[in-house]
């Protein structure tokens, strides 16, 4: 017996639908691990990769690991779902930072076998960062084009803090790849003398439609090991990454005893077979059962920001009858109970209900929470609770100077300029707070500036004559109560004042020859002025990320639009660029705000 899905939408919906959701593009804003994702916890420790409410670089989340403690080394795995790289699309992009400017370590890997962590013997580069802020990653999968791989993250580190991890994209997903997500049909327990239609969801993970593959359903004894029921589905059409659920036309008559529940999809060419079969325990009975569980703790998880939290979960009733029990939440700290809440709710057989508790006002610090359900007569009690551990973090205030823009290099004499300094805050809050800027012993300027989280600004001050001749040292720094990284809350540079005399339109003149950069910062496009004997020779220039990856070439052409090689756009920050020509070599940093 054949299923065909009727679909009734217009042709653009259609070709949507075979487009979008068919890459690696993962923001980690559903939930936690993403689906067909793994997270592994080798070290055995308390902490794993998590789904985290603060530093994300896209709202509202991302994923995060810390680290476990001064006797502990981590060792833990954020595991993709399988891909395929090809000629024409084999680039892993990701953004991460750090927590603070502790130093951090990230790996990456890529297994051609499984999901699980000895499956992963391609090491593709591992790199140490202490940046507070977000920065882009780009690595070539080209050695593995038309393989599927998994791809893995690992958080290798002692003596850190913790990685955040966000956007990230890659190859698109497997082409063929049909699965069970699970069995609806029949339910954990029933009377005996049921008549149950089985039924399967079933969902084609890859990028091409599927066509004719059969879906099968045995139902087994598990005394006797004797298959008691069997049927086989034939799904005509399923588009990529849509689902169906499938019923089974042979109704199977239930009889008191323990049974095994089997589903499996058989398409030709599968490529992950991981995904193809789903099991169950049934358990058919003669009297009434009993049975409630906790299904998932759904809040708080992961990492959140202080404040008021309202706790929740999820709740089922896998008995026969409706069932009204109570269920705690206990929210623990170093062994002391510091949030307790009971709620007593009713809920249908086979249905699940998701419950809420009283508001809890959150503090810092690594929480455990324990959620139990309680009901007299409870047949199973090894589902009724759950535990898991959070953390709350608080919101991270950092402001600092990354640049002094001008005055800069050499001035003439009584020339009258504007100081300028580039200011930025790494928090997690919107600040106010004060910059000064100072010129020697005589000049000094201060502004209030607020800014919001992650924004950089460049800052202008009260302006300055060069009335005196010699070298004066300049330094702008920011002032916030309650600064986390104090390193970066100034900069100094100095600057040359020079008679007006022929010497100094000399040393004017010699500038000419260097590179120049305008404007600088910039926010559309930068401009590269070359010298005049590079300018007509071929010449080429290379941008630089702050971690010395490269970004793009650019041949024979004075212009970025802050692109990379394959034309996506960069994210702010400090670049560099070099200048290479027959002879004459030359590196200026920019700043892409």
């Amino acid at each position: 017996m054949r299923v065909r899905k009727v679909l009734l939408f217009i042709a653009a919906t259609i070709i949507t639908s075979q487009l979008v959701g068919q890459s690696l593009n993962e923001s980690f804003s559903n939930a936690f691990p993403p689906e067909l994702w793994k997270v592994y916890n080798c070290d055995d420790g308390q902490f794993a990769w998590t789904k985290s409410y603060i530093r994300y670089f896209t709202c509202p989340s991302c994923a995060r690991v810390r680290f476990e403690g001064r006797n502990i080394t981590n060792d833990d795995w954020l595991v993709t779902r399988k891909v395929f790289p090809t000629p024409q699309d084999h680039l892993l992009r990701f953004f991460y930072r750090s927590h603070n400017p502790r130093s951090e370590s990230l790996e990456i890997y890529v297994s051609t076998t499984g999901q699980k962590p000895e499956d992963f013997q391609y090491r593709l580069t591992a790199f140490r960062f202490n940046n507070s802020s977000y920065r882009d990653e780009t690595v070539s999968l080209a050695q593995f084009d038309s393989i599927p791989i998994y791809i893995a993250f690992r958080y290798p580190k002692r003596f850190g803090r913790a990685v955040y991890l966000d956007d990230i994209t890659g190859p698109s997903y497997i082409p063929n790849d049909v699965g069970v997500k699970s069995i609806t049909a029949p339910p954990r327990y029933l009377p005996t003398g049921s008549n149950v239609y089985p039924q399967v969801l079933v969902k084609n993970y890859g990028t091409l439609l599927q066509t004719e593959f059969p879906v099968t359903v045995l139902i087994i004894d598990s005394a006797s090991g004797l298959t008691t029921y069997t049927s086989q589905q034939t799904i005509d059409t399923l588009l990529a990454q849509d689902s169906i659920l499938v019923t089974f036309p042979l109704v199977w008559q239930a009889t008191e005893g323990i049974y095994q529940v089997k589903a499996f999809t058989g398409l030709l060419g599968d490529m992950d077979l991981t995904n193809d079969t789903a099991t169950q325990r049934t358990e058919v009975v003669v009297l009434p059962i009993n049975d409630v569980a906790v299904t998932e703790i759904s809040a708080p998880r992961g990492t959140l920001p202080p404040g008021t939290i309202t706790p929740q979960a999820l709740v089922a009733n896998y008995g026969t009858n409706t069932a009204t029990f109570s269920v705690v939440f206990n929210i623990v700290q170093q062994n002391n109970v510091v949030y307790t809440d009971t709620v007593s709710i009713t809920v249908e057989p086979n249905a699940s209900a998701l419950v809420n508790f009283s508001v809890w006002n959150a503090t810092s610090g690594v929480y455990q929470s324990i959620v139990c359900a309680i009901m007299e007569g409870d047949i199973d009690t090894t589902n009724n609770t759950l535990t898991d551990i959070f953390e709350i973090v608080d919101y991270y205030r950092d402001v600092g100077t990354t640049q002094i823009l001008a005055p800069h290099g050499e001035l003439l004499e009584n020339s009258l300029v504007t100081p300028e300094a580039c200011v930025a805050n790494f928090g997690d809050l919107t600040e106010t707070f004060w910059v000064k800027f100072r010129i020697g012993a005589t000049y000094e300027d201060s502004i209030n500036l607020e800014l919001e989280a992650g924004e950089q600004r460049t800052v202008t001050f009260a302006e300055w004559q060069a009335s005196e001749i010699g070298t004066f040292g300049t330094k702008c720094s920011t002032n916030l109560i309650g600064d986390e990284d104090p390193l970066n809350d100034f900069i100094t540079d100095s600057v040359i004042v020079v008679p007006v005399t022929g010497n100094s339109r000399q040393s004017q003149d010699e500038k000419k020859t260097q590179l120049e950069v305008i404007p600088n910062p910039f926010r559309k496009r930068v401009t590269f002025l070359l010298p005049k004997e590079i300018a007509q020779t071929e010449y080429f220039l290379t941008i630089y990320n702050e971690a010395g990856g490269c970004i793009k070439r650019i041949v024979n052409s004075n212009i970025w639009d802050g692109t990379d090689a394959i034309g996506n756009q960069v994210p702010k920050g400090i670049y560099f660029l070099k200048l290479n020509s027959a002879g004459y070599k030359q590196v200026k940093k920019v700043i892409y705000r």
